[in-house]
C-alpha cells in the first residue's frame, strides 16, 4: 500500500509531461520533467510528499523563496529533509526558465527564452538546462538541502529560549550563505543577490519555533507531520 501513492504520482506527472509533447512544446516538457523527476530521485522515500516541492516557485514568486527549506524541514529523517529541499531548488530553477522570471536567483545569463526552445527537445537541452547545469547557482541546492536536514537539530522543542535563539542562528547562515552563492554566481545571474533571501529565511525561522511552541511539529523522535 505504501508504493500507491508514489505511483499514482509517477502515472500522473508522466501522463502530464507526455500531453505536453503531444501538444508539441517538447522543450517545455523537457524542463518540467526535469522538475518532475528531481522528487523521485533525490527523495525516493517520500511517500506522500513529492508534490511539496512545488511550493518553492509558489514561495518563490512571493518573494519568499527561501522560506521553503522550513516547510521540508518537516519531513522525518534528514535524507528525506535534504532530498525534498533539493528537489525544491530545483522546481524554482526550472520555473525560472519557464518563466523568465527571478524568483531567487533567477536564470542563468545564458539561458534563452522560452519561446526560443519551447517546441524543441535540442533547443531546450542546450539553451535552458545545460546553462542551468553548469551555473553555480546550482550550490544552492546543497544550501537548502543543508538547511532543512539541520533545523529540526536547532529548533528541538524542548525550550522556548533556546528555539528562538537556533532560529535565530539558523535563519542568519541561511541568508549569509545565499549571499555567498550569489557572489559565486557572479556573471552567472543577473542581479546581485538572492530574492528574498533575508525575509524567506527569516520567516521559515519564526516558522519553525511557532509550530514547535504550539504543538505543530513533532519533537526528535515523534512521528513527523509527513514521512
Amino acid at each position: 500500500m505504501a508504493l500507491l501513492p508514489r505511483l499514482g504520482w509517477l502515472l500522473g506527472a508522466t501522463g502530464f509531461v507526455a500531453w505536453l509533447g503531444w501538444e508539441l512544446r517538447d522543450g517545455t516538457a523537457l524542463v518540467v520533467g526535469a522538475a518532475l523527476v528531481a522528487a523521485p530521485v533525490l527523495a525516493p522515500r517520500v511517500r506522500r510528499g513529492w508534490s511539496v516541492p512545488a511550493l518553492a516557485p509558489l514561495l518563490g514568486a512571493a518573494g519568499l523563496g527561501p522560506f521553503y527549506p522550513a516547510i521540508a524541514g518537516f519531513a522525518s529523517t534528514a535524507l528525506r529533509r535534504a532530498g525534498l529541499a533539493a528537489a525544491g531548488y530545483v522546481w524554482l530553477c526550472c520555473a525560472e526558465l519557464l518563466t523568465s522570471d527571478r524568483l531567487l536567483f533567477g536564470p542563468p545569463v545564458d539561458a534563452a527564452a522560452r519561446a526560443a526552445w519551447a517546441r524543441s527537445l535540442p533547443g531546450a537541452a542546450s539553451d535552458a538546462l545545460l546553462p542551468l547545469a553548469s551555473s553555480p547557482v546550482l550550490v544552492g541546492a546543497a544550501v537548502w538541502a543543508a538547511a532543512a536536514a539541520v533545523l529540526p537539530l536547532v529548533v528541538r522543542g524542548r525550550s522556548l529560549a533556546l528555539d528562538i535563539a537556533g532560529a535565530v542562528v539558523w535563519g542568519a547562515l541561511v541568508t549569509g550563505a545565499h549571499r555567498a552563492v550569489a557572489e559565486l554566481a557572479g556573471s552567472h545571474i543577473h542581479g546581485t543577490d538572492a530574492r528574498g533571501a533575508a525575509a524567506g529565511a527569516a520567516l521559515g525561522a519564526l516558522a519553525a519555533v511557532a509550530a514547535r511552541a504550539w504543538g505543530l511539529w513533532r519533537r526528535a523522535g515523534e512521528p513527523a507531520q509527513f514521512p
